[in-house]
């Protein structure tokens, strides 16, 4: 490998006076090779920003289901996971005091005089099995909600979308 050398001065000032000089030696091989790693280090950058970019837009995309729903619709469909988790929890208790699970006039007079009843364009449905298991059903019934999601939930407090 042939070998490039330069030497350049370049003064210092120490005090107002020139007072040492700095040499400098260049290696034309050695500055190909460090170019080339350079270049390979900075598009190996862009390249991880680039998919780092992309899995992020491509989650957040799917994250929301698509498309992200009316705030109207956003709203109704809190407040009917709250309404589940309240029969959920209405059915835990009921289960631990009376040995099975109960109808909805039965956790009303338990103290839930609101649930279960029809609300914010839903209905609800209770389909139970004695003392093994319960499913609440939300399901919308009005007109002006086509294609709103109908909302289940069980004895493990999992709220699920259909």
């Amino acid at each position: 490998m042939k070998t490039a050398s330069a030497i350049i001065c370049l003064p210092f000032a120490a005090e107002g006076r020139i007072s040492s000089f700095f040499e400098v030696r260049w290696d034309a091989g050695r500055a190909d090779k460090t170019g080339m790693k350079a270049t390979a280090g900075f598009i190996g950058i862009v390249l991880a920003l680039g998919a780092a970019f992309y899995l992020y837009n491509a989650q957040s995309a799917t994250a929301g289901g698509g498309a992200a729903a009316p705030p109207q619709e956003q709203i109704d469909v809190t407040g009917i996971r709250m309404a589940l988790l309240e029969i959920a929890q209405a059915e835990r208790t009921y289960v631990a005091a009376h040995g099975a699970y109960g109808t909805f006039e039965q956790l009303r007079a338990e103290g839930a005089p609101a649930l279960g009843t029809d609300r914010r364009g839903y209905t609800f449905q209770l389909d139970l099995d004695g003392s093994q298991a319960f499913k609440a059903t939300a399901t919308p019934v009005d007109r002006n909600k086509p294609g709103w999601p109908t909302l289940t939930i069980d004895a493990s407090m999992q709220i699920g979308e259909h």
